[in-house]
This record gives C-alpha cells, sequence and structure tokens, in this order.
C-alpha cells in the first residue's frame, strides 16, 4: 500500500501556506504534518497564514487522539509560528471533531469553514 503524505505547497503571492491533509490521519501522520507545517513556517516567515484542506479525511474517533491533537496545537500556537489558521471541506462529522480540537486547544487563531472561498476571505482580513 501506497504511504500518503500531506502535501504543502506555499503560495508566495497570496502570503499563505496550503496543506492537504491525507485521507487516513494517524497520530504518527498528524505529528509529521505538524514538522512538515512549522519547517515550512521556519522557511518562509512572511508565510504566517496557513489554510488547511480535510475533504478527504477520514475520522478519528478516539478521544485520546483528539487530546493529543490538540495540545500539540496549542503548544505550537503558544511559540506564536503562524497568526492564522482556516481548515475547510469535509462532512459534518469531520468538522464536530475539527470544533472540539480547536475548542480544546483554546487557540483563537484558527477557525473552521465550509468553503475554501470562505476560509480564504477570513485569511486574507488583517
Amino acid at each position: 500500500m501506497k504511504e500518503e503524505k500531506s502535501n504543502i505547497r506555499i503560495e508566495e503571492e497570496e502570503g499563505i501556506i496550503y496543506v492537504t491533509v491525507p485521507k487516513i490521519i494517524t497520530e504518527e501522520k498528524i505529528w509529521n504534518l505538524v514538522e512538515e507545517i512549522k519547517e515550512a513556517l521556519v522557511r518562509n516567515p512572511d508565510n504566517r497564514k496557513i489554510l488547511i484542506e480535510m475533504k478527504t479525511v477520514s475520522p478519528v474517533r478516539s478521544s485520546e487522539f483528539r487530546k493529543i491533537t490538540a495540545d500539540k496545537i496549542r503548544a505550537i500556537n503558544e511559540v506564536g509560528l503562524f497568526s492564522k489558521t482556516a481548515l475547510f471541506g469535509s462532512n459534518i462529522l469531520i468538522r464536530t471533531i475539527a470544533t472540539f480540537i480547536i475548542a480544546a486547544s483554546r487557540a483563537k487563531n484558527i477557525k473552521l469553514f465550509k468553503t475554501k472561498e470562505e476560509a480564504l476571505k477570513w485569511l486574507k482580513e488583517q
């Protein structure tokens, strides 16, 4: 089985880091994804906004996984590497899980949107 990887590309004009989350997300993959995002932020300090596409993500039902992910987001947010993160796409179950993780992380600069257009509009606001 081919290993899925996150797909990070830097959109220089927009000053946004685009991230596509793989369909199957495990604890190891979330850590790899977070490390890739951190590396992209360090390489491109002017690009401090992140757009995460979750269209193909399968639900993760483990409460321990959600707690660890929220803790990781909180720790990264406290360092101040990114200014805003917008997540978009996916179904109601994924959005519900993402909403829980965002709330548990206590991050005020992360928001969830239904569409890419809504997410981009918010990211581009000053």
